[in-house]
């Protein structure tokens, strides 16, 4: 690549950018004005709505009238207002008093009953004409006299009249509509005002029954929290700004990559550059930069401008220790994150703006693009997940943890975990560079045409001119739909409790849901369904071929019991799917093996080796190269294993079937290893003794010989043996390679096929 030419591309692509005013407006204006305008509406907004009075009723309160210490002033059928020694006990609860507007609601002696009064109080906070409502049951006076009566026993001066304490408990009631801001934020200060009330309480019975005031409280808890000033100053905005940071990046990339591509189709000059000297990746790699600037500016002036907000708001307005400035030096480590994530959106934005066909086409891209990124980028606002070597490994969440651990000034962790996330986010930014510059070496996605699309005609179409096999569009719809489905079957339903309504529910979503489609797709949109569906066994050592394909999964089961636990450590299973796995574990212990194998080995074998391996691999060899189309068929069969830890594995399993598959054209390559591979595990755990908590013993198996116990664990393969093993394998992967012959593409199987058939049927003629 000729970098001279990547420079000139990008200093042609900047200056018509710098010449556009609402461009440079957007880039460096926008963000140095907008901050402080939010910030000033924030804190408007959050005073008015903090401040604001709240409507309450107040039933029964005469049932509390002379009772000491008092919770309520105002005679019988007179207004009411909460007792002055409330606000005398607690200044906090002062202010909330005064943000309280109560009335007394009467209610004649024949019509009070509490569910009556409860009714009443909730069809004036449901017709808003009340925030909240507080109940005082009929008998609550009294029984504070009788608390009152066992304090003064427990201090042998008790009224004997009064009748003894029992067990039943009586309490006033807080009504409110914990969905309605007004409501809840009312009942709320109600609670407050009732627990400084039942404080006074305590005291009062205390000192009546001269019983010393720590048995009630026998201690307090002194923390010390070792947090940073500066941390603790930015807790608030470390769990925000990774969110917008990462959003001002995407969105920054996008709009200059629409300009810079769909605007080139519209305005004609893209033909002008591409007839140039520079090559297509010179082109991409010119633009990308371009993208890349717009991108980082508008995300380091953001920065700029919330820092300088925040330590504006924190000097000025007192918002508590939770709520100041961000750490300078934090806003420096982030805004060398910003290059690499810069990177990765320029190139995906790069990519949607060149299958665009216009600029307004291309602004539809953006929702999904930012709909695929969004829970990735919403880690960091989730309490529950740090930083760690697994969430590290996950493109855009482990940029998004990092960032908030830098934002906090956790640099130990931050720094610990900074080269893979960085080093994942760089791979991540390859792979779409390169897939960006396969857009622009495709000649039919450049110069794609508008068209009127209508429905009735493209099903008519698809079908009318079917190739002999699906497009590469075809083989990703498909994955998208069958996805689609396995999430809503996924959540249909309970877990069953016996094996043979597991069996039935299992064998049916498989069928229906993985098994039948590929074969329904393959009759409508392609000529050749056996072809399609790849039905054939290969062309030459088939006896050979398929031993191989079975003695393979056998000799890396060693390596995949590792591979598994490994993807556990890392990937720790969580309590909910971990009582689903033992619950499915315990069933299977119990079913007989015949039902077992064809639960989980077989149908799986069958059905989604027609649906990855088949229909969408077909799809996908039409138009991309083998290893792109292996490696986005195995993605495609991992997300379809609802549990991550699942999917990992399934997707690495998923890459070599693929490839011999690919390497022999034969789905039944692919059926005998997913069949072996599943039911060896299924084998080995009837072999085995269970332990009792899920695990499977070999001691006193015949294969005993091959296990040892590693603690945890349990029993797993000695390393001698899985080392062994897996070397066999790679021997047995190699032996594959060499008998097997692969086609580069698979129309040329098709036309091969077609002529062997001609040929044949001409010399039956002769």
């Amino acid at each position: 690549m000729n970098w001279s030419n990547v420079k000139l591309v990008c200093h042609r692509e900047l200056r018509d950018q710098w010449r556009d005013r609402r461009t440079m407006f957007t880039t460096l204006v926008l963000p140095l004005i907008t901050y402080p305008i939010m910030g000033l509406i924030m804190v408007q907004v959050a005073q008015f709505v903090s401040e604001h009075s709240s409507k309450v009723d107040v039933y029964g309160a005469h049932y509390l009238e002379g009772h000491n210490p008092a919770l309520l002033d105002g005679e019988r059928n007179s207004e009411i207002s909460f007792a002055d020694s409330l606000s005398e006990a607690d200044p906090r609860t002062e202010h909330k008093i005064k943000l309280l507007e109560i009335k007394r609601t009467l209610v004649s002696q024949d019509e009070w009953t509490l569910e009556g009064v409860k009714e009443d109080a909730i069809r004036k906070i449901e017709a808003k004409e009340i925030d909240a409502a507080l109940v005082i049951p009929p008998r609550l006076g009294e029984y504070l006299n009788r608390l009152v009566n066992e304090a003064e026993y427990l201090g042998e001066v008790a009224d004997p009249t009064v009748a003894p304490l029992g067990e039943e408990v009586i309490s006033p009631y807080v009504i409110s509509n914990s969905v309605t801001d007004r409501s809840r934020l009312a009942g709320e200060r109600l609670e407050d005002i009732l627990y400084t009330w039942h404080g006074m309480l305590v005291d009062t019975y205390f000192e009546t029954g001269q019983i010393p005031k720590q048995l009630a409280d026998p201690f307090q808890i002194d923390q010390i929290d070792i947090a940073p000033a500066e941390s603790k100053s930015a807790a608030f905005w470390a769990r925000i700004i990774p969110f917008m940071l990462l959003m001002w990046t995407l969105t920054g990339a996008f709009y200059p990559a629409i300009d810079l591509c769909a605007g080139e189709k519209e305005r004609g000059t893209l033909e002008t550059l591409l007839v140039g000297a520079a090559s297509r990746l010179e082109i991409v790699g010119g633009k990308l930069l371009t993208v890349m600037v717009f991108s980082m500016l508008i995300s380091i002036f953001n920065i700029i401008s919330i820092w300088l907000t925040s330590s504006f708001v924190a000097s000025k307005i007192p918002l508590g220790d939770d709520f100041g400035g961000i750490p300078l030096m934090a806003m420096v480590w982030a805004t060398a994150i910003v290059i690499p994530l810069a990177a990765l959106f320029s190139a995906l934005s790069l990519t949607a703006a060149t299958f665009a066909r216009s600029t307004k086409e291309g602004q539809y891209y953006l929702m999904p693009l930012i709909f695929l990124c969004m829970p990735l980028m919403m880690v960091s606002m989730m309490p529950n997940i740090e930083l760690d070597l697994g969430n590290a490994m996950v493109p855009v969440c482990g940029a998004a943890l990092l960032l908030r651990e830098l934002v906090q000034g956790n640099m130990d962790t931050a720094l610990r975990y900074a080269v893979p996330v960085i080093g994942v986010t760089l791979f991540c930014c390859y792979l779409s560079i390169r897939w960006a510059t396969a857009q622009f070496n495709n000649e039919s996605v450049l110069f794609r045409e508008s068209e009127k699309w209508n429905f009735q005609l493209w099903i008519k179409h698809i079908y009318r001119y079917r190739k002999p096999l699906p497009t590469a569009a075809a083989a990703v719809g498909f994955g998208v739909l069958l996805l689609s489905i396995r999430f809503a079957v996924m959540f249909a339903g309970g877990m069953p409790e016996q094996w043979s309504s597991f069996a039935s529910k299992q064998s049916i979503t498989m069928i229906l849901t993985i098994g039948l489609p590929p074969i329904l797709f393959a009759f409508w949109l392609s000529r050749d369904w056996r072809q399609t569906l790849k039905l054939n066994l290969p062309c030459s050592n088939r006896l050979s071929l398929l031993l191989l394909a079975a003695l393979i999964p056998l000799l890396l089961q060693p390596l995949m019991i590792y591979l598994q636990m490994f993807i556990q450590w890392l990937y720790p299973v969580n309590a909910v799917s971990g009582t689903g796995l033992e619950q499915i574990a315990a069933m299977i212990e119990q079913a007989p093996l015949w039902s077992v194998l064809f639960v989980i080995a077989v149908l799986p074998a069958v059905c989604e080796e027609l649906a990855f391996r088949g229909f969408m691999l077909s799809g996908l060899q039409t138009e991309s190269k083998p290893w792109s189309s292996i490696f986005i068929t195995a993605a495609f069969f991992g997300l379809a294993h609802g549990m991550l830890q699942q999917s990992l594995n399934a997707f690495l399993v998923g890459i070599l079937i693929g490839y011999l598959v690919v390497r022999t054209n034969s789905l039944w390559i692919g059926v005998v290893y997913h069949f072996v591979h599943n039911g060896f595990t299924v084998v080995l755990s009837e072999v085995g003794t269970p332990t009792g908590d899920g695990g499977v013993s070999f001691a006193d198996s015949p294969l005993g010989f091959l296990f040892e116990s590693s603690g945890e664990s349990g029993e797993v393969y000695k390393p001698v043996v899985s080392v062994v093993a897996s070397l066999l394998a790679i021997l047995c992967v190699w032996l594959f390679h060499m008998l097997s012959v692969a086609k580069d593409k698979p129309e040329q199987l098709v036309l091969d096929s077609a002529l062997e058939g001609r040929n044949r049927h001409e010399g039956h003629g002769e």
